[in-house]
């Protein structure tokens, strides 16, 4: 069993690494559990973490976070987009909807938090789509170059 040092900077780290093919990790006091979390197999650069932090459940994400937020943010400041697109609602369950208040059709893609395209559309002002079939986790919304954050719960 592993056990946490801390450095004289404050900084947690642990003298031993977790296998890529799946593990359980335990965080306890005697028989006391604090927190635990069991995953299969992680691909590369692959972090799990929760947002907002230290609640909800983990999810894949693409950048690790150590020492920073979980959370990401400012995806979309500053675009001309935010002001003409709403998705919602964020975080979703089931589906989720995008609406344009523009009168021209925008093509949409949604990216898992590996990076892989899982479903491309044109969006013609308002379009709803059913996330059933995606699993739990952080997912982006690349509309016309500009991206959004989706966060998926079941």
């Amino acid at each position: 069993m592993g056990r946490l040092r801390q450095h004289k900077w404050h900084e947690l780290t642990c003298n031993f690494k977790l296998l890529n093919s799946g593990e359980k990790i335990i965080l306890s006091q005697g028989t006391t559990i604090f927190d635990s979390i069991s995953f299969g197999f992680q691909g590369a650069d692959i972090s799990l973490a929760r947002c907002p932090d230290g609640t909800e459940p983990f999810v894949a994400v693409s950048n690790p976070t150590y020492n920073s937020s979980n959370c990401a943010v400012g995806l979309f400041e500053n675009s001309f987009y935010n002001s003409t697109i709403s998705i919602f609602p964020n975080p979703a369950n089931q589906s989720f909807t995008i609406q344009s208040s523009l009168q021209k059709p925008l093509q949409i893609d949604i990216i898992n938090s590996v990076g892989e395209k899982i479903l491309s559309e044109t969006l013609q002002q308002k379009k709803e789509i059913n996330t059933s079939a995606f699993s739990q986790g952080i997912y982006f919304i690349s509309i016309s170059g500009t991206t959004f954050k989706l966060v998926i719960t079941h």
